[in-house]
């Protein structure tokens, strides 16, 4: 980077890197008092951690997980709440990496992170709860500091949510910690949760802040405002209010030095010329200083604003020290996760499309089987729905969730070799910041789809080492530029599936077990519910099976399963989305599994995983005409309700047809996930 490249760079980081509230929204606290989600209180140990429990256990909303954040931990220790405990020891690591570590361990959805210094009021934990128990849409909840004059004038510039008040005491959402990896660990505790609050309120949140008032004693007001304004300055903090103060700051200095020049220069000027001066220039400094703040004394707000203002300067200094240590904590851990990995093949990183727990598809079965080929995999994750990743998180052996975009992906650099496995076109400018990586471009979707121009899709196909095509129409648009372009539609992890099969007396879950009770054949389907799903194919059939349960697993994807009318037939029946852990218990009890999709641009391009699942399970299937599902005969294809219907009933006759069962069963085996990753290491270079 040039000179003028790191000046630009350096004040653009010193004006607007952190702005408190410039889009936070804070909106009222609700009214509701209904309790409709559990907390988990994170205690950290600041002092006495007996005491604080004690106090705690007279709060009016008693957490239902508690976490103790232990320096050192005691040779005994009785927590004085019924709610369940852990201990977690945080010795020998900054303020920050304590305060995700006991984040980390919480079980439930929203957080309290609490100094054990405190000395709440009764109400504290029911008043920074009950928003975010009540009220979705609000995403954090601080308290107020006490209104003393000092207080007031120190929090002056965060317009929004105050890192004095809530470093003690704060309620958030997990998922949002999350989604802006946690809080910095390698700068000091009050810039950390600066920047991590910073970062919260630049998610577009919506917050609230509570009316309970916490104190925070302070022995030296003017020592404290020197040390939060070196850090404050350090980073940049608040530096779009600090400038406002300059010409305060500088008055100030000015009037010390008239006023200094006044008493050296008194015999001269006389004593009543000199005692003038000082008049006008109290009250100049008292016009100002009300100006600046209405309540503190302006001597003492001109005191403390030239203290302020000096000490933000002497923090400046360590800028250019400080500001790239939030970017090389994420370097750190990266680069201690595969050095524990020294056998690895290479190193992959897929760029987020889905989270890693919601809806279970092409990407995560490849990343799980380059894993399990001895590669070190990075899977992103937006933290969208239910991932709750700060930074890395193992999932299976070999294999990391990544939490982007809290994790830039400029972090990567620092491991090489690299290989980019990008399943979206938008990410085609991924490949200016990755030099030297190996591509892979997944084309599984139509663009319509997966989204991304025309232009980064030309891109891709241009510059990446492998390009893959999950359906025969995706496979001859791409092999126009890239005829070395390889076909791997989707398929199944075998070894995975087989293991949920029932064993004979084995219990269906419960929500099936009920419809089980009918005694009628149950006709299945596994995946999102969306516009590409033909609801009225479904009633049609329905109603000409009046005889048959069918059942729907999955995400009303964009709300048209709701609309659709199909939940008021009485034999079908919506059982929500099914974690990929638990979805093959109700899979292999289907009788008849069904792909009913509308056929348009978007299904014919598509190579259904669920047609390679139904096979594995044993499960005759019917669909609709989609040519991906064509290619095996095996599949029963029916265009309108009266035909899908005459085929479910064909498809009863062939589940215990031991020839069908092999046929199909050897269609599995045939098309496993294994396979098609071991067809996608072969072309990449050692």
């Amino acid at each position: 980077m040039n000179p003028l490249s790191t000046l630009l760079a350096y004040y653009r980081n010193f004006w607007n890197v952190y702005k408190l509230a410039q889009n936070a929204n804070q909106v009222p606290v609700p009214e509701q008092t209904a309790q409709v989600e559990k907390i988990s209180l994170i205690l950290m140990d600041g002092g006495d951690i007996t005491s604080s429990l004690t106090r705690l256990s007279n709060q009016t909303r008693q957490p239902d997980e508690l976490i103790i954040v232990l320096r050192t931990p005691p040779s005994e220790l009785k927590p004085a709440l019924a709610a369940p405990s852990t201990i977690v020891t945080a010795d020998g690591i900054s303020a920050g990496a304590a305060r995700n570590r006991g984040i980390a361990a919480a079980h439930n959805p929203i957080v309290v992170v609490m100094e054990s210094t405190l000395h709440p009021q009764a109400g504290l934990i029911s008043a920074l709860t009950k928003p975010l128990e009540v009220e979705p849409a609000i995403a954090l909840c601080a308290p107020q500091l006490a209104s003393s004059p000092f207080w007031s004038w120190l929090s002056q510039p965060y317009e929004a949510v105050s890192p004095l008040a809530s470093w003690q005491a704060l309620a958030f959402r997990k998922i949002e910690w999350a989604r802006v990896g946690g809080i910095p660990e390698d700068i000091s505790p009050f810039a950390a949760w600066s920047v991590f609050l910073a970062k919260l309120l630049g998610q577009k949140i919506s917050f609230c802040q509570s009316t309970i008032e916490t104190d925070l004693p302070v022995s030296s007001p003017v020592k404290f405002t020197a040390a939060i304004a070196q850090e404050e300055g350090s980073l940049g903090l608040a530096a779009h209010w600090m400038w406002r103060q300059v010409k305060f700051a500088l008055l100030v200095l000015t009037l010390l030095g008239l006023t200094v020049l006044l008493f050296i220069l008194s015999p001269w000027f006389g004593l009543t010329y000199t005692a003038m001066a000082l008049v006008l220039s109290v009250i100049w400094l008292a016009f100002w200083g009300r100006k600046t703040s209405a309540t503190l004394s302006p001597l003492f707000a001109g005191w403390l604003a030239l203290v302020r203002f000096m000490s933000y300067l002497w923090g400046v200094r360590r800028r250019a020290k400080t500001l790239p240590l939030l970017n090389l904590q994420a370097e750190r851990h990266l680069k201690e996760i595969v050095s524990t990995y020294p056998d690895r093949k290479g190193i992959v990183v897929y760029f987020p499309t889905h989270d890693w727990g919601n809806m279970f598809q092409r990407p995560h079965q490849i990343a799980r089987q380059f894993a399990r080929a001895g590669y070190l995999f990075f899977f992103g994750t937006p933290n969208k729905i239910v991932d709750f990743v700060p930074e890395f998180q193992q999932v299976e052996p070999n294999l990391y969730l990544a939490s982007m975009p809290a994790i830039p992906p400029e972090t990567f650099r620092v491991v090489e070799p690299l290989i980019l496995y990008i399943g979206a076109a938008w990410y085609a400018p991924m490949l200016d910041i990755l030099l030297n990586c190996q591509v892979i471009y997944d084309h599984y979707d139509d663009l319509q789809v997966s989204g991304g121009s025309m232009v980064y899709h030309e891109r891709l196909l241009k510059r990446s080492n492998i390009i893959l095509a999950s359906s025969r129409l995706l496979m001859e648009a791409v092999q126009r530029s890239r005829p070395d372009a390889l076909f791997i539609p989707n398929a199944v992890d075998d070894e995975w599936v087989r293991r949920f099969e029932p064993e004979p007396g084995d219990a269906a879950p419960s929500d099936l077990a009920e419809i089980q009770k009918s005694g009628k054949p149950i006709i299945g389907y596994s995946g999102a519910l969306a516009e590409w799903f033909d609801y009225p194919l479904l009633t049609e059939t329905a109603k000409l099976l009046p005889d048959f349960e069918f059942v729907l697993l999955g995400i009303s994807y964009d709300y048209t399963l709701e609309k659709s009318g199909v939940l008021d037939l009485p034999n079908i029946h919506w059982l929500g989305q099914k974690p990929y852990a638990d979805l093959f218990h109700y899979v292999w009890r289907f009788d008849v599994a069904m792909i009913p999709f509308c056929i348009n641009d978007i299904t014919l391009a598509t190579s259904p995983i669920k047609l390679y699942e139904y096979f594995c399970c044993g499960k005759p299937v019917v669909s609709t005409a989609l040519p991906e599902v064509m290619r095996y005969n095996e599949a029963l294809i029916a265009e309108n309700a009266a035909a899908f219907a005459k085929q479910i009933q064909k498809a009863l006759t062939l589940s215990t047809s031991t020839a069908y069962q092999e046929a199909i069963q050897a269609i599995a085996r045939a098309n496993t996930w294994e396979g098609r990753v071991r067809t996608i290491i072969g072309p990449l270079t050692p």
